[in-house]
């Protein structure tokens, strides 16, 4: 019964509304929105539950953005997060390389759809994005983006290349990369040609390399796409020499029903981001691709040309 939802005091309480003014003095003040009624300070959490510090107890139907997949403070996570410490916690990027980032790559080859058999390691969804469009890059020497409307791949600046929203977009624009075309999400079948047409109008253009895309729209209202349209993006990507990147941060790992979400399709991408549900609350990310696509890179020869202090 101590496990189960319970509100003690209306929330936000008054080790809330404490603890939320203290924050006002420290954080930045763009980053979280304080009103009257919103938000709780989170204390703990097991489970679906959630406790703030006000003792109030709630279920967290979103996962945490996704990340507790698995549930908050999962006991096997625990335990593997306590071995892990106690062994090594740190290891110098890309110089001298854990045991644990080899063995976590090739677990992630194993689960990859298709050939996606190599990957670069990272800390968060964004930097897995930025990693798949400088890799799209390298191999087609094409800087142009298609996405979709209502798409979100992240807020630092690479990312943003991709993300759809005006109000995300709009105060950095001279900086994100680009130039990028957000193609029409269908979600109905009668939408599904001319959204298909209309990227197909721009591939023509000879200047895309990349095709980035969620295969479930996340951020912009858990938006399912209309049966075809990773086939049909296949086909297009394939004709037209372009790179398709799912962005699987916020479906993969098997959100969906299956491991990843293109799986429904049967469609394998050049490019597959990952992360969320991948460290089970862990700062953790990757970008898989296919040998021949990640060849793109070239040899290490000293200097990672992408690569940071966390890496793996």
């Amino acid at each position: 019964a101590d496990d189960l939802p319970q509100v003690r005091v209306r929330p936000p309480g008054p080790e809330s509304v404490r603890w939320l003014a203290r924050l006002k003095a420290c954080e930045a003040p763009n980053v979280t929105t304080v009103s009257e009624t919103f938000p709780v300070v989170w204390k703990r959490a097991l489970g679906a539950v959630v406790q703030d510090v006000d003792d109030n107890r709630y279920i967290d139907a979103g996962s945490g953005f996704g990340v507790a997949f698995v549930g908050h403070n999962h006991p096997r996570v625990r335990a593997a997060a306590q071995q892990q410490s106690s062994l090594l916690v740190h290891a110098m990027g890309d110089v001298h390389p854990p045991m644990s980032r080899i063995e976590l790559l090739e677990l992630l080859a194993e689960m990859a759809p298709g050939d996606l058999g190599q990957g670069l390691l990272c800390t968060g969804g964004s930097e897995a994005v930025e990693v798949a469009l400088k890799t799209a890059y390298l191999a087609t020497g094409k800087s142009k983006i298609v996405a979709f409307e209502g798409g979100y791949h992240g807020l630092s600046l690479g990312a943003l290349g991709g993300t759809w929203r005006s109000d995300f977009r709009g105060p950095f624009e001279q900086w994100v990369p680009g130039p990028t075309f957000h193609a029409p999400f269908p979600t109905q079948p009668a939408a599904l040609q001319p959204a298909l047409d209309s990227i197909a109008a721009v591939f023509e253009q000879g200047e895309v390399g990349v095709l980035v895309m969620e295969p479930v729209q996340g951020r912009g209202g858990s938006r399912q796409p209309a049966k075809g349209l990773l086939k049909g993006l296949r086909e297009l990507c394939t004709r037209y020499g372009v790179m398709l990147c799912f962005d699987e941060i916020f479906t993969g790992c098997g959100r969906t029903g299956l491991m990843w979400a293109g799986d429904h399709e049967e469609v394998i991408p050049d490019l597959l981001c990952v992360g969320k549900a991948l460290g089970g609350g862990w700062p953790m990310s990757a970008c898989l691709g296919k040998p021949e696509v990640m060849q793109a890179w070239g040899p290490a020869r000293g200097e990672a040309l992408h690569t940071s202090t966390f890496l793996g």
